[in-house]
């Protein structure tokens, strides 16, 4: 039966872990908990006593003035209203928390989050955060592509040795939303061989891609696929941007036809303890998306994105803001800082940034070629690469 993720914490509130397993519902409900700062009220110490979750909960409540609060532009009070209710049920009191770790600064972008979840079935659940309400972090999300590395990863998997460490005879699983997904994702693929085999779960949700496909194509990514778990919304932008893998589920959101929006995962549809897949597949905007994006990824060279990281560099700055709510705030003069620092920018330099978004705006409409009429003879570039990427998109 359909249900939404608050019903599911309903129906689950008195179902110790023991008993109803950790389960991708429960993997939805961290992912979205991992962008509570609890670093402000818990310690990024793995090794420090873990603390249960409802004190967790509570003292975050007190820290912000026993109010529900806005996390900025991207996140409204409906995180901290989750975290409270979650602290109320059975089965979250009996999980404890530790090593509420965080990174944000500059020059290179960091915006890195994590938290682990320790559940009375010696089950250690290590969560990373997506991007927050940071400019930075969303900085750090192109550099995915334009530096084809980014600072996260080492984070990433720094913390995941040191718990896997810290919790010897425990059943690991990763977790994370977004760019969250996106770094359980890569640590799964590129950690030790031991320590992969002690994952008995690895949620990508709706996290975006790699700088190329190479990650894929390894010995490794077929030794995870039994515990891998990968979530897409029908019309997804974020989770189909750059080199991603083809084995994921389509699934139901209650929001139609806006990938911005069903990128959140209380829109996503629960049926039982499992997120309901979508009849169709995905939408005609998803398969277009996956196209014009596997096409930017093998299409833009280097020097485009030394361009696209050094001009993104020099606008971030220009601004004069650290985060989405300070920008919306004081958005003229923000703008204006950003416009600036184009215009000083070299005229070869900003020629190359808009060459690249132009290649794809001709990607988009030979894509809508494909996808609307798949058995039409075009003679566009690149027809025989969007041709297959549709092939695989109809199988999704």
């Amino acid at each position: 039966m359909m249900s939404t993720l608050l019903e599911y914490i309903a129906r689950t509130a008195d179902l110790s872990f023991t008993k109803e397993p950790f389960n991708a519902a429960d993997n939805l409900i961290v992912s979205k908990l991992s962008y509570m700062p609890f670093e402000h009220v818990v310690s990024d110490d793995l090794t420090a006593k873990p603390v249960p979750y409802h004190e967790v909960a509570n003292r975050m409540f007190a820290f912000n003035d026993n109010k529900f609060v806005s996390l900025g532009v991207a996140f409204d009070e409906t995180v901290s209203m989750y975290s409270m209710t979650l602290a109320n049920t059975r089965r979250y009191k009996e999980t404890r928390v530790v090593g509420c770790a965080a990174v944000d600064q500059t020059g290179p972008a960091v915006q890195f989050g994590a938290q682990t979840y320790l559940l009375p079935d010696d089950t250690a659940v290590i969560v990373f955060r997506g991007t927050n309400d940071s400019i930075f972090g969303w900085k750090e999300d192109l550099d995915i592509m334009a530096r084809g590395g980014i600072p996260s990863y080492k984070l990433a998997m720094d913390y995941f040795e040191t718990a896997a460490a810290q919790f010897p005879s425990h059943k690991l699983i990763l977790c994370g939303h977004s760019k969250g997904g996106h770094l359980a994702l890569y640590v799964a693929l590129t950690v030790d061989p031991a320590l992969r085999a002690r994952l008995v779960g690895v949620y990508n949700n709706d996290g975006p891609g790699f700088d190329t496909y190479r990650l894929f194509h390894t010995p490794a990514y077929k030794e995870l696929l039994p515990v891998y778990h990968h979530y897409l919304p029908d019309a997804s932008l974020v989770g189909l941007m750059l080199a991603h893998d083809e084995d994921y589920k389509v699934i139901k959101s209650s929001v139609q036809l806006n990938g911005i929006d069903q990128h959140d995962v209380t829109t996503w549809q629960i049926d039982g303890t499992e997120i309901m897949e979508a009849e169709n597949g995905l939408t005609d905007v998803g398969k277009m998306i996956n196209v014009v994006m596997r096409e930017i990824v093998l299409s833009v060279n280097e020097r485009q994105k030394e361009v696209l990281d050094a001009v993104m560099n020099t606008l971030v700055a220009g601004t004069e803001q650290a985060t989405l709510a300070g920008l919306m705030a004081n958005l003229i003069p923000s703008v204006r800082g950003a416009v600036k620092a184009w215009v000083g920018l070299p005229r070869k330099d900003r020629m190359t940034f808009l060459g690249v978004f132009w290649n794809a705006g001709g990607y988009l409409m030979d894509t809508f070629k494909v996808v609307k009429f798949p058995k039409t003879i075009t003679t566009y570039h690149g027809q025989a690469l969007l041709r297959r990427t549709w092939n695989m998109s109809k199988s999704h």
